[in-house]
């Protein structure tokens, strides 16, 4: 990846190694390598719906809670897309909790429990409906 002409746009890492991995190590270096990669590449990343400047602090998460998921983008379509509350209009971007995947909402649809509001996407999780 760090070669200039990598074209190398999303990473989906198995669960299991995200889980185990530390967070430190040439796996957090790998990660690491891929943000600075994607921030030096798309050094103006905005929002396909809303046209306004994503947050460039981390596009590939190395912290506790999403390490090694890749932020701001459908992992469908590889666009990029505001998921943030700020702004009602575009929140376009859900996360799935059940495969921790971001889809934008011309992609795949996500559909919430009725029970507790566990969001999952219906085209692809389609095992989850309710956890009641």
């Amino acid at each position: 990846i760090n070669m200039e002409s990598c074209k190398l746009k999303l990473l989906q890492l198995p669960k299991a190694w995200r889980e185990c991995q530390a967070r430190e190590g040439k796996f957090y270096e790998f990660l690491s390598s891929f943000d600075s990669l994607l921030k030096n590449r798309d050094a103006a990343l905005t929002c396909l719906r809303c046209n306004g400047n994503l947050p460039q602090d981390e596009l590939m998460c190395t912290k506790f809670g999403g390490f090694g998921i890749q932020e701001d983008i459908c992992y469908e379509c590889t666009k990029h897309y505001c998921d943030t509350w700020r702004d009602s209009d575009c929140n376009f971007v859900s996360s799935c909790g059940q495969c921790e995947r971001k889809y934008c909402g011309e992609c795949v649809a996500i559909d919430r429990c009725k029970s507790c509001e566990y969001a999952y996407c219906v085209d692809v999780c389609k095992q989850f409906t309710d956890c009641s």
